[in-house]
């Protein structure tokens, strides 16, 4: 603490340092150049000393002027003046003691709001990462695409465009109806004349999805049956007659799959498929067989997948 003092020090100077420093406080007595001090001066006074807070003696108003600087920057952040607290001709320890007692309950008032806990700083909220919506396998799937078919036995390979609509019944079941065309006809030629072969086919399955149907990759495993109507046109030779023909088979099947995921309704299949006409078609020029079909057919293809409501 730095008192601040006339020149010519008053009787009561010794028993108020004693009181002060029996609350505590290291007391410092100066006399500044002029009296009272400005705020420079005590500012500069204070950091020399160290001291935070700062009495003046004002024996002409029988009081005292306080300042209290901020240790942090040194800067006074307090000032006030109190003056009528003794007389002349008051006892030295009286005084003292009445000066003490006012800087005692000044301080106090002074300290009194700050014991309150300074607000906290404004924090940003915890940021929440929410898990991703659960993914659920789509209930409706409509998939178009194309490949080809073959069967040993004279007509070979025999491009197709296909349509199909799943429907899922369960976590990993699904049902399908399938449709698939020849968009161009294998030609088969003999002596007596030649043919063209048009392909059609429609049918169920159901499946099955052994790994995760939510996953990105899945695998999917089926059987069905399918109805094929084989349509047969052409030009006979010389000395033969034209005549057309339909076989309609029946062909049980087997599926297995792999379907990717590009978006969440947008997806990939690849496929193939075994099966066996019931009964294996035979295709005859002028009672000579000269092709069979269906034992075994083999198909595989691609197909872009939509799903409706993933």
């Amino acid at each position: 603490m730095l008192v601040l003092i006339d020149k010519s020090k008053p009787a009561f100077l010794q028993r108020l340092v004693a009181e002060l420093e029996s609350f505590g406080f290291d007391v410092v007595v100066l006399t500044p150049s002029i009296l009272p001090p400005d705020r420079a001066e005590v500012e500069q006074l204070s950091q020399r000393e160290g001291a935070t807070v700062d009495l003046v003696l004002v024996e002409a108003g029988g009081g005292l002027e306080m300042w209290i600087a901020d240790p942090s920057t040194g800067k006074t952040s307090f000032h006030e003046v109190i003056l009528g607290l003794y007389e002349s001709t008051d006892a030295p320890e009286t005084t003292a003691i009445r000066l003490v007692e006012t800087l005692r309950a000044t301080l106090i008032e002074y300290a009194s709001p700050r014991n309150v806990a300074p607000p906290l700083p404004p924090r940003r909220a915890p940021e929440v990462t929410l898990p991703p919506p659960a993914t659920r396998a789509a209930r409706i799937t409509i998939a178009g695409g194309g490949g080809g078919t073959y069967s040993p036995g004279g007509i070979g390979v025999m491009g197709y465009l296909n349509l199909s609509l799943r429907l899922r019944i369960a976590t990993r079941f699904d049902v399908a109806i399938d449709g698939a065309l020849t968009p161009t006809r294998a030609e088969l030629q003999g002596p007596e004349g030649q043919a063209n072969v048009g392909w059609y086919m429609a049918g169920v399955s159901a499946g099955f999805f052994a790994s995760d149907p939510t996953a990105a990759i899945r695998f999917r495993s089926g059987a069905g049956v399918w109805v094929s109507w084989m349509s047969l046109s052409g030009q006979a030779a010389a000395s033969y007659v034209n005549t057309g023909a339909d076989l309609v088979t029946a062909i049980p099947h087997i599926d297995a799959g792999l379907h990717a995921s590009m978006t969440p309704n947008l997806g990939l299949a690849a496929g193939i498929s075994m099966g066996i006409s019931v009964p294996e078609a035979s295709i005859r020029f002028a009672g000579r067989e000269v092709a069979t079909w269906g034992r075994p057919l083999w198909i595989g293809g691609l197909a872009l997948e939509f799903a409706f409501d993933r």
